[in-house]
């Protein structure tokens, strides 16, 4: 099987579950808007969105499975081009700010594979690596920093909101979009 059927196959099994995740999300956002209703014991203003639920947890999780997939399949094609070429350097070799860097560079400067087409979708891995890193180390609060703050919500699809990280819906489609363009050609010509 050619790892771009694969890579096919895992995109359309991502797209079918968060597909049935926004359905437990819509219905589960009704009850959390009644649930907010109900209480006075937070003060969130007209956000319902940043009542304490599970449905906070959804998107970010969502992000977090989208860049799993990535940082998987970018691995397997570095060394699917290592064997093919029988090079000596793996991309773990490579010295990078970031595994993300370590990978563009083992492609673009070790194998030379021209990646300029998608440099914008590289930018766009960068902000994802970014938010996943705070989803995942700051449990989806906001920076206190300023300068991490307008980075973040410089970010097409993100939102700051009181102490919270919100995740559009038009964010995630995007992105898991923007993953399966950018694996694609770093595959290379067949």
């Amino acid at each position: 099987m050619k790892i771009t059927h694969e890579i096919d196959l895992g995109y359309d099994g991502l797209k079918r579950y968060f597909d049935k995740l926004f359905i437990v999300l819509k219905e589960e956002s009704a009850l959390t808007q009644i649930e907010y209703a109900k209480t006075t014991t937070y003060d969130l203003g007209s956000k319902p969105e940043l009542f304490p639920s599970f449905v906070n947890h959804v998107k970010p999780d969502i992000v977090l499975n989208i860049y799993g997939f990535f940082e998987f399949w970018i691995q397997e094609i570095c060394q699917q081009h290592q064997q093919a070429n029988n090079l000596k350097l793996s991309h773990r070799d490579i010295k990078g700010k970031s595994d993300l860097a370590t990978y563009h560079k083992y492609l673009t400067e070790y194998l030379e594979l021209d990646l300029s087409y998608v440099a914008s979708n590289y930018q766009e891995l960068d902000s994802m690596r970014k938010l996943r890193n705070r989803l995942i180390h700051n449990g989806g609060h906001a920076p206190v920093d300023e300068a991490q703050q307008k980075e973040i919500s410089r970010i097409d699809g993100i939102v700051l909101h009181a102490n919270l990280i919100l995740i559009k819906d038009s964010y995630i489609w995007k992105s898991l979009e923007n993953v399966r363009t950018y694996l694609k050609a770093a595959i290379g010509p067949n």
